[in-house]
């Protein structure tokens, strides 16, 4: 039967830690892997726009998450916008040396590190993902391939995160590419979750030798 309708889920994710058992979860990337549907983590204005106006009326079901945590942050406005036809990717630079990929919400950390780079006179492409249920990653693959170097950002707390999947989809691309996945895997103890994500400086360094 053809599916007509249009149902769509706005959940507030509750990742400031330190909140009870709903704080060591905020993984929805988890839930539409097994549910088989489409999710958006918003982190931005552009992000923003473009999900409500394509998603909201389309037929079927989907996921919109906002950070609780992220919510007092400054509103990222981005000066470049592309994105994958599904919306899966959003990209908002392009540089030669370095790809970086923010899943889940981590977009201000991969700002802050793509600052600090360039600093340095090393010029990144910043993403965003989406656990989209189709998903459509030509347009992060080709990036990929042109700088040979992926930093993957995820701060979700579960173990089958975006972040591994991303991984997983360049290593099995090319096998050339170097990737760093940073992420807090099964290290949070459930029900006394911090929500502090660090990027450590070794890890930034040891994808860039």
């Amino acid at each position: 039967m053809m599916n007509l309708g249009s149902f769509t889920i706005v959940a507030a994710i509750y990742d400031q830690g330190y909140q009870g058992p709903q704080s060591s979860f905020n993984s929805l990337s988890d839930i539409c892997s097994m549910a088989r549907i489409s999710g958006f983590t918003l982190t931005n204005l552009a992000d923003a726009g473009k999900v409500a106006a394509r998603e909201i009326p389309k037929p079927g079901f989907r996921i919109i998450g906002l950070s609780q945590r992220c919510a007092g942050d400054e509103i990222y406005e981005p000066e470049r916008f592309d994105h994958s036809e599904d919306l899966t990717s959003f990209q908002y630079s392009t540089g030669k040396d370095l790809t970086i990929i923010c899943a889940n919400f981590t977009l201000a950390h991969g700002l802050r590190i793509q600052k600090q780079l360039k600093e340095k006179g090393i010029a990144s492409s910043l993403f965003t993902v989406n656990p989209t249920y189709a998903s459509d990653w030509s347009q992060l693959l080709k990036d990929a391939k042109a700088t040979g170097r992926v930093l993957i950002l995820d701060d979700a707390k579960g173990l089958n995160t975006l972040g591994c999947r991303v991984a997983q989809v360049i290593a099995n691309d090319d096998a050339a590419i170097k990737v760093r996945l940073v992420s807090r895997n099964s290290e949070i103890e459930f029900g006394i979750a911090s929500e502090e994500f660090k990027v450590p400086q070794s890890d930034i360094d040891l994808i860039l030798k």
